[in-house]
């Protein structure tokens, strides 16, 4: 195949192209710049359309327009638009003549300046101008305030001055003297106020101490778990599906309904002295949580109050091996073995 012989559609020189070229566009250059200067040319060309002529709605100034620019307020220039949407006002303070947008009308802006509305509102008021006149009483100064405000003090530096005078004195009648009592820990005297009369301890230090000393009642621990919505772990839920499936003689204390000597165990026997307590691998491991009773010091603490005490492990319970399980607690409380 041989190349065909094009014109340049700018500088009309005669340019060799191959076939396939000619099937990509009709237009042919020989150069860039022959492309670049044949669409500027085609950009200023002048455009066939029905010019519309329209007259200012502001000036009366008849006008062409395109139909695509044709819109519902028509102005032959941006002076002609602003004077439209202005109006011209007289200042009710100086009696000067300006033009003021519709729009800023709406917010009462009927005034040239600051100084004349300053000068108007002091002076002449409006009908709607209402305010009443109070007095201090840190100062005794008179200020007008409006009647939805309720500003008792003609400043703030007046308002802390009055209320550092009356202060928990007996001028003011909500002031109420405090009450002197005697730490239950450490016997100091401290002040408390009427409205806390059940504060026994002087600091958080003392309430602290008398805690380990005395400890806290089963009632009161009771309250605490019933309090923290203590509920039953995956592990425990397992232990209750196997003993409610073999009909096992223990039941769920572990939400705070049994105290025991301050611990909260959790599975206890139908007779009351056979304990199952479920250990998490997390939880109770001391290697990791140190605060965490021991394994050996729960089960001492139990057997010393004459309780039957088994220990189940979170693995133990997570390998499904249920036979086992029920073997271990039927050996506690001295039952023949399942055969499985």
């Amino acid at each position: 195949m041989s190349k065909l012989k094009v014109y340049c559609e700018n500088c009309k020189k005669p340019v060799m192209k191959w076939p396939r070229d000619l099937r990509k566009s009709k237009h042919y250059f020989c150069s860039r710049k022959c492309h670049y200067a044949w669409k500027r040319k085609q950009h200023f060309k002048p455009h066939n359309f029905k010019a519309n002529y329209v007259t200012c709605e502001f000036c009366g100034k008849i006008f062409s327009r395109a139909p695509s620019n044709v819109k519902n307020h028509i102005f032959c220039s941006k002076e002609c638009y602003l004077n439209y949407s202005r109006e011209t006002l007289v200042c009710p303070a100086c009696g000067k003549t300006f033009a003021r947008r519709k729009s800023r009308i709406k917010y009462n802006m009927t005034f040239c300046s600051k100084e004349c509305s300053a000068i108007w509102h002091t002076g002449e008021r409006s009908s709607n101008y209402k305010r009443e006149t109070r007095t201090c009483p840190n100062c005794g100064k008179t200020f007008e305030v409006k009647p939805s405000i309720r500003q008792k003090y003609c400043s703030q530096q007046c308002a802390w001055e009055f209320l550092s005078k009356h202060r928990r004195k007996e001028d003011n009648p909500n002031w109420k003297p405090k009450i002197i009592k005697k730490c239950a820990m450490c016997g100091q005297t401290f002040e408390t106020y009427p409205s806390n009369p059940n504060r026994k301890f002087c600091s958080d230090a003392c309430f602290r101490k008398w805690l380990k000393i005395h400890g806290i009642s089963d009632n009161n621990r009771k309250k605490m778990l019933k309090a923290l919505l203590k509920r039953p772990t995956k592990p425990e839920k397992k232990l209750m599906k196997i003993i409610e499936d073999y009909n096992l003689p223990f039941k769920y204390v572990g939400n705070g309904a049994l105290i025991i000597g301050g611990l909260n165990p959790d599975f206890i026997s139908r007779d009351g002295r056979e304990i199952i307590e479920v250990f998490g691998t997390y939880w109770h491991n001391p290697e990791i949580c140190k605060g965490t009773m021991r394994e050996d010091v729960r089960k001492a603490f139990f057997l010393e109050l004459g309780y039957k005490i088994l220990i189940l492990w979170e693995h133990e319970l997570n390998a499904n091996d249920e036979p086992k399980i029920v073997n271990k607690i039927l050996r506690m409380s001295n039952s023949r073995k399942l055969k499985g």
